[in-house]
Formats: C-alpha cells, structure tokens, sequence
C-alpha cells in the first residue's frame, strides 16, 4: 500500500511518514519549497520513501502523481504558512488545494483521505521547534509538554521522567479536565522519544493536544 502525504516535508508530514513506515506501507511525501533529511527517515529516501515537488493548487502537477505512483491513501497536510498571504488568497489557496486533493482521491479511487491541521502554542523550555506551514499562537489553559534533542521530557519546564509523565499529566487533569497539552518538540529529537511522549499523553487520558511548530512563511 502508498499513502501519499501533501506537505509531507513538514515536522508532521514527516512523522506521520514514519508512522506509516512503521506500520508497513510505502509513502509518497510532496513537498513546496522546504526540504528535510530528519536522521529517523532519510534512509528510507528514494526507496520506500519518494519525494515529489508539487503545489496542490496545482491540479494537473498533483494529478500527475496518480499516473506516476499508485496511490492507495492520502493524507492531506499542505497548507499556507501563516500570514504568508492575505485572508483571501490564503481562503482560495486553502480551497483549491482542498478541491484538488478530493478530485486525485476520486480519480485515483484511493480508500482513504484523511485531514489535519496544527496549531503552535509558546509555552515550552527554548527548544529548536521544528517549522510548519500552520500555527496560530493562541490559549490559555495550557499545559506543555517538552522534548529536547536528547530526548529528556519537561512538564511545565520541571524535569519529568517518561515512566512519571503520563501520572503527572492525570493529576493536571484533575484540577482542569479542559486543559490542553502542548508538545513542544526539538527538531533533532528522535521519533521514537515523540511517539513515547504522545502516547503517554494518550494513556493519560489527553483530548486536547498540539504540536509546537514554528510557522513558516510558506506552503509545503
């Protein structure tokens, strides 16, 4: 199986790229301007990974994948670093890559399209975030969670072991059920500390969580 990733060269589309490794499927990532080699992915470029310059807003640059790569998923990432453009040219940029994507999974009749977004809350130790195309800062009632390129974790800038985290971030819930968790990520930070991290959170009982990015004044 291929999932193709839009905006695959972000710290999300990356990961999500690992993640779908992991699991035994080939990627195709696409990328706008940024490019990447991440320590725990660049071995797989070229081979199970392949790489593609596109825009979505493009429409036969993106069709062109279906006839090059056969694509069974699609995961859809690709969006306007903020303020890049003005509200409607970023409204019409977003709708027309939106458009696109829906068309390519019709055409190519891929069994699934999956949607996301980010948003970036500064709430962390100085970390070297990574960049994304999304991000808006925002929140109170904030909790955050950092990884440093070591992979040591921090609740709050306060040392916390990765066996404690998930019983630590209980007891926030407890005194705010509505709070929400952000993780703060360095960009040299192995997979494998993030997917702990993220899955303590999960354990944790966490419905409301975002990655830290810094946004980017570009698409990917």
């Amino acid at each position: 199986m291929t999932t193709l990733i839009t905006g695959g060269m972000g710290f999300i589309g990356l990961h999500t790229a690992r993640a779908f490794l992991d699991a035994g499927e080939d990627v195709v990532i696409t990328y706008f301007q940024t490019w990447r080699e991440p320590s725990f992915i660049k071995d797989e470029y070229h081979k199970r990974v392949q790489i593609e310059k596109v825009d979505v807003t493009d429409r036969a640059g993106l069709m062109a994948l279906g006839k090059k790569h056969k694509i069974d998923r699609i995961a859809h990432l690709a969006v306007p670093g903020l303020g890049a453009l003005g509200p409607v040219d970023d409204l019409r940029t977003n709708i027309a890559g939106l458009t696109h994507v829906l068309e390519a999974a019709l055409e190519w009749g891929s069994k699934r399209l999956t949607l996301a977004s980010s948003v970036a809350v500064y709430a962390g130790l100085p970390v070297n975030l990574p960049q994304a195309a999304t991000g808006q800062v925002a929140a109170s009632d904030t909790a955050s969670v950092t990884i440093d390129r070591e992979g040591h974790a921090y609740l709050n800038r306060e040392p916390v072991a990765m066996t404690d985290l998930d019983q630590r971030v209980r007891r926030l819930l407890q005194g705010n059920p509505a709070i929400a968790i952000v993780v703060n990520a360095d960009g040299d930070a192995s997979h494998r500390h993030v997917v702990a991290v993220l899955d303590a959170l999960r354990m944790a009982g966490v419905s409301r969580m975002a990655i830290a990015v810094t946004p980017t004044t570009e698409a990917q």
